[in-house]
């Protein structure tokens, strides 16, 4: 948040909605134990869209497609006449993204990636 130029009372507001928050679990007239979470902003939230937009900002600083974010979704476009060209810069990108997750602790669902080719 610092680095967006967010200082102040309002990253300390922000740091204290997100620090030490805790979570427990009710089931009927079943309750879990308080467990504290180290990750995410509760489902649901007004800030949590935000701050998620906030925090993959930089996915496409290293991306030479066209991407597309909205909410939780990444899309990628590119288009090129080579097929070769065309697999060599997708390829590299989906490396990048991949890098980027691992960094960041944010994974895809390999089960929603699919590929769709345009021939004109």
């Amino acid at each position: 948040m610092q680095q967006l130029g967010i200082v102040g009372s309002l990253l300390n507001l922000l740091s204290s909605y997100l620090f030490r928050r805790s979570q427990v679990v009710l089931l009927g007239r079943s309750r879990s134990d308080l467990k504290y979470t180290n990750c995410g902003v509760s489902q649901g939230s007004v800030l949590g869209p935000l701050l998620f937009l906030t925090y993959v900002n930089d996915i496409a600083t290293y991306i030479k497609a066209s991407i597309s974010l909205f909410a939780d979704d990444t899309t990628l476009f590119y288009s090129h006449k080579c097929p070769v060209q065309l697999h060599s810069v997708l390829t590299q990108n989906l490396c990048t993204l991949h890098h980027w997750s691992e960094l960041w602790n944010v994974t895809f669902n390999p089960q929603k990636i699919a590929v769709m080719t345009i021939f004109k």
